[in-house]
Protein backbone atom coordinates (compact mmCIF):
# COMPACT_ATOMS: atom_id res chain seq x y z
CA UNK A 1 0.00 0.00 0.00
CA UNK A 2 2.97 2.46 0.62
CA UNK A 3 3.78 2.13 -3.04
CA UNK A 4 7.37 1.43 -1.93
CA UNK A 5 8.89 -1.96 -3.90
CA UNK A 6 12.45 -0.50 -4.05
CA UNK A 7 15.33 1.48 -3.41
CA UNK A 8 14.02 4.04 -6.10
CA UNK A 9 10.83 4.20 -4.62
CA UNK A 10 12.29 5.91 -1.08
CA UNK A 11 12.91 8.89 -3.71
CA UNK A 12 12.21 12.41 -1.83
CA UNK A 13 10.81 10.81 1.01
CA UNK A 14 12.40 11.19 5.22
CA UNK A 15 13.63 7.60 5.84
CA UNK A 16 14.52 7.42 10.23
CA UNK A 17 17.48 5.10 11.05
CA UNK A 18 18.43 4.54 15.07
CA UNK A 19 21.45 6.46 15.20
CA UNK A 20 24.01 3.78 14.57
CA UNK A 21 26.50 6.26 12.36
CA UNK A 22 27.86 3.27 10.43
CA UNK A 23 24.51 2.27 9.06
CA UNK A 24 23.66 5.93 8.42
CA UNK A 25 26.52 6.12 6.35
CA UNK A 26 26.17 2.28 4.52
CA UNK A 27 22.00 3.86 3.54
CA UNK A 28 23.21 7.59 2.58
CA UNK A 29 25.93 5.37 0.19
CA UNK A 30 23.33 2.95 -1.25
CA UNK A 31 20.75 5.64 -1.92
CA UNK A 32 23.73 7.57 -3.54
CA UNK A 33 24.61 4.72 -5.70
CA UNK A 34 20.98 4.39 -6.93
CA UNK A 35 20.60 7.64 -7.92
CA UNK A 36 18.12 8.49 -4.82
CA UNK A 37 17.51 11.58 -2.80
CA UNK A 38 15.96 10.85 0.57
CA UNK A 39 16.23 12.58 3.66
CA UNK A 40 17.82 10.34 6.26
CA UNK A 41 17.03 11.46 10.14
CA UNK A 42 19.12 9.45 12.87
CA UNK A 43 16.76 8.71 15.70
CA UNK A 44 18.47 7.34 18.98
CA UNK A 45 16.23 3.90 19.42
CA UNK A 46 14.27 1.66 17.36
CA UNK A 47 10.93 3.37 19.64
CA UNK A 48 11.78 6.41 18.66
CA UNK A 49 11.82 5.29 14.66
CA UNK A 50 8.74 3.80 15.49
CA UNK A 51 7.20 7.07 16.87
CA UNK A 52 8.78 9.21 13.94
CA UNK A 53 6.78 6.90 11.24
CA UNK A 54 3.34 6.81 12.97
CA UNK A 55 3.60 10.56 13.56
CA UNK A 56 4.48 11.26 9.88
CA UNK A 57 7.61 12.98 10.64
CA UNK A 58 9.11 9.68 8.50
CA UNK A 59 8.08 8.12 5.66
CA UNK A 60 10.30 5.11 5.84
CA UNK A 61 12.46 3.31 8.14
CA UNK A 62 15.95 0.95 7.48
CA UNK A 63 16.01 -1.65 10.20
CA UNK A 64 17.50 -5.03 10.10
CA UNK A 65 14.90 -7.77 9.14
CA UNK A 66 14.75 -9.44 12.27
CA UNK A 67 14.09 -6.58 14.32
CA UNK A 68 11.42 -5.08 11.35
CA UNK A 69 9.26 -7.92 11.91
CA UNK A 70 9.47 -7.64 15.82
CA UNK A 71 8.26 -4.03 15.21
CA UNK A 72 5.58 -4.57 12.91
CA UNK A 73 4.20 -7.58 15.19
CA UNK A 74 4.50 -5.62 17.92
CA UNK A 75 2.61 -2.75 16.54
CA UNK A 76 -0.13 -4.50 15.62
CA UNK A 77 -0.28 -3.99 11.76
CA UNK A 78 0.66 -0.43 12.15
CA UNK A 79 3.46 -1.16 10.64
CA UNK A 80 4.19 -2.95 7.51
CA UNK A 81 7.78 -4.59 6.63
CA UNK A 82 8.97 -4.61 2.84
CA UNK A 83 11.54 -6.58 2.27
CA UNK A 84 14.32 -4.34 0.43
CA UNK A 85 17.77 -5.82 0.70
CA UNK A 86 19.06 -2.07 1.10
CA UNK A 87 22.44 -2.85 2.66
CA UNK A 88 22.73 -6.39 1.82
CA UNK A 89 22.98 -7.71 5.17
CA UNK A 90 21.92 -11.27 5.75
CA UNK A 91 21.92 -12.73 9.27
CA UNK A 92 25.26 -13.63 10.95
CA UNK A 93 25.62 -15.81 13.60
CA UNK A 94 28.42 -15.27 16.40
CA UNK A 95 30.59 -17.42 18.65
CA UNK A 96 33.09 -16.70 21.19
CA UNK A 97 36.85 -15.82 19.44
CA UNK A 98 39.30 -18.55 20.10
CA UNK A 99 37.07 -21.67 20.25
CA UNK A 100 37.13 -22.73 16.80
CA UNK A 101 36.28 -26.24 17.95
CA UNK A 102 32.74 -24.48 18.64
CA UNK A 103 32.10 -22.74 15.50
CA UNK A 104 32.89 -25.34 13.15
CA UNK A 105 30.38 -27.39 15.24
CA UNK A 106 28.02 -24.11 14.70
CA UNK A 107 29.11 -24.35 11.19
CA UNK A 108 28.27 -27.99 10.53
CA UNK A 109 24.95 -27.80 12.58
CA UNK A 110 23.72 -24.57 9.88
CA UNK A 111 24.84 -26.48 7.00
CA UNK A 112 22.60 -29.85 7.99
CA UNK A 113 19.35 -27.41 8.50
CA UNK A 114 20.04 -25.43 5.14
CA UNK A 115 20.78 -28.91 3.22
CA UNK A 116 17.76 -30.39 4.33
CA UNK A 117 15.56 -27.30 4.28
CA UNK A 118 15.00 -27.16 7.82
CA UNK A 119 16.04 -23.24 8.14
CA UNK A 120 13.84 -22.17 4.78
CA UNK A 121 10.62 -23.57 6.51
CA UNK A 122 12.03 -22.43 10.13
CA UNK A 123 12.36 -18.96 8.20
CA UNK A 124 9.39 -19.02 6.27
CA UNK A 125 7.13 -20.16 9.67
CA UNK A 126 8.37 -17.44 11.42
CA UNK A 127 8.48 -14.51 9.66
CA UNK A 128 5.74 -15.17 6.95
CA UNK A 129 7.34 -15.25 3.62
CA UNK A 130 11.07 -16.49 2.11
CA UNK A 131 14.28 -14.31 3.29
CA UNK A 132 14.99 -10.75 1.07
CA UNK A 133 18.27 -12.71 -0.30
CA UNK A 134 19.32 -16.39 -1.35
CA UNK A 135 21.30 -18.70 0.76
CA UNK A 136 23.96 -18.46 -1.66
CA UNK A 137 24.07 -14.60 -1.69
CA UNK A 138 24.13 -15.12 2.55
CA UNK A 139 26.64 -17.68 2.36
CA UNK A 140 28.96 -15.31 0.11
CA UNK A 141 29.86 -12.64 2.60
CA UNK A 142 32.75 -13.04 4.25
CA UNK A 143 33.02 -13.26 7.96
CA UNK A 144 33.19 -9.65 9.61
CA UNK A 145 36.35 -8.79 10.64
CA UNK A 146 35.56 -6.80 13.99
Amino acid sequence: ESGIASIVDLEGLTIAIPGDPDTVKRVEDALTQAGVTATVRTFGSPTEVEFALSSGDADAAVSNWVSAIDRSLASGGALTVIAIDLLHEPIAIYTAAGDPVFAVEVRSALQMVIDDGTWLSLFEGSFGGPPPWTMEEMLAVPPADR
